[in-house]
């Protein structure tokens, strides 16, 4: 999603509107929540990872988990072409015992990373781009990035891909950054994600496409996460809306599948509209479930995206990480990071937990974490992988480079 074309899909919030409100025009004509520009690099504090055990806490000071240390997940001279990984959701796929297979998207592209091991001991073997984008006249010309999967009981995988269409969309103001309009694609594979078959776009906002507009240069539905019902009834699909109505801020939607016999049915896919799961996924009316008030008190003090959840049998609840960005002069800039939040159906979320204090969208010559997933740490119910991209410093017209993998151990506290 974020380089070359990934760098679209958040960058875009922290260039989109840097400077000041969307347009000059006079308060008697702005919309009733104008559009307020992001923050600037000296408004977003930082803080630099804690050793074990960095207690994590929920807004009533709750302690929900620790985190051990920060630690490379792919080394710096381990596939070191590789840049701008992961920028969507990680997935791991099945595997023998002692076999590590982890899909991620790149810049532009989706690649399979192999090794030996575990995820706390992984000895990487080979990086393979098994995803690219399609045709120009394709829904997904320009990106395609895989962002979460689920595995059926025939070995099936199911994976949901933000994919974007380039066409007639200008590049984001004052950058090199490609316009887009986002959809969520699905794609199969059989053989643990070596090969791939594409079926389309499934999920799509009602807004269509805007063409030719600067102001305009992020749209559409984006930056999948994906996880199954614990009794095996439904596998869910959110997704970050990029239509800002009413200028609100980018928001987390939800759509669901239903799983008959242990395999998805692919046409059952309805989105929730704020009553129900009724709404066509291909157009139809959203209404979000996460948005950035959770955190920064109202939806117009910045963005909610980017939501990757879990099941966590040991909670008994989903857990969603997901970015907040707050908006310069609005939200509290202090409160930028990447947060966990806790459900037990999906739709309501609650208990606010930051679990890590730095930027979450791209901005250039600052240090960033951002797409972190939760991933499983063998049999355990206690403890996850939490995995996302870091550097140090993103590219500037002077240095820095692109984000890598990086791991953190995570432990749900009683």
């Amino acid at each position: 999603m974020f380089c070359p074309s990934a760098m679209i899909l958040l960058f875009t919030l922290a260039t989109l509107a840097w400077s000041a409100a969307v347009s000059k025009v006079s308060n008697s004509i702005l919309r009733p929540y104008p559009h307020f520009p992001r923050p600037s690099p000296s408004d977003c504090l930082q803080m630099v990872p804690k050793p074990w055990p960095d207690t994590v806490r929920d807004a009533s000071g709750t302690a929900v988990a620790a985190l051990g240390w920060e630690e490379a997940l792919v080394p710096d001279d381990v596939f070191p072409h590789l840049q701008y990984l992961p920028d969507e959701g990680s997935a791991l796929m099945p595997a023998r015992r002692n076999q590590v297979r982890l899909l991620m998207a790149g810049p532009g592209v989706s690649y399979l990373l192999s090794g030996t091991g575990t995820l706390a001991n992984v000895k990487w073997s080979q990086a393979r781009m098994v995803l690219d984008s399609g045709s120009l006249t394709d829904f997904d010309n320009g990106y395609a990035g895989t962002s979460g999967a689920w595995t059926d009981r025939t070995g099936k995988v199911w994976c949901f891909y933000h994919a974007e269409d380039h066409v007639d969309i200008p590049r984001m103001p004052g950058t090199f950054i490609q316009g887009f309009y986002a959809s969520i694609g699905l794609a199969t594979s059989k053989d643990s994600g070596k090969s791939w078959t594409k079926h389309g776009a499934v999920i799509r906002t009602k807004a269509a496409k805007i063409v030719h507009d600067p102001s305009r240069t992020d749209q559409g539905a984006g930056e999948p996460g994906v996880v199954a019902s614990p009794d095996g009834n439904w596998l869910y699909v959110d997704w970050s809306d990029h239509s800002r109505p009413d200028n609100e801020g980018v928001r987390i939607c939800l759509s669901r599948f239903r799983i008959s016999k242990g395999v998805l049915l692919p046409n059952t896919c309805r989105t929730w509209n704020g009553k129900d799961f009724s709404s066509a996924c291909l157009g139809g009316e959203a209404e979000p479930v996460l948005r950035g008030e959770l955190v920064l008190g109202s939806r117009w003090n910045g963005d909610a995206l980017e939501g990757h959840p879990v099941w966590v049998p040991k909670l008994g609840k989903y857990v969603m990480v997901y970015g907040v960005w707050p908006w310069q002069g609005v939200g509290d800039s202090s409160l930028v990071g990447t947060y966990a939040a806790f459900s037990t159906d999906m739709v309501h979320w609650e208990r606010p937990a930051r679990l890590i204090h730095d930027l979450s969208i791209p901005q250039a010559g600052r240090s960033l974490r951002w797409e972190a997933t939760l991933l499983p740490d063998g049999g355990s119910d206690s403890t996850a992988w939490l995995v996302y991209g870091h550097t140090p410093r993103w590219p500037d017209s002077t240095s820095g480079r692109g984000h890598r993998p990086v791991r953190r151990k995570l432990l749900w506290l009683p």
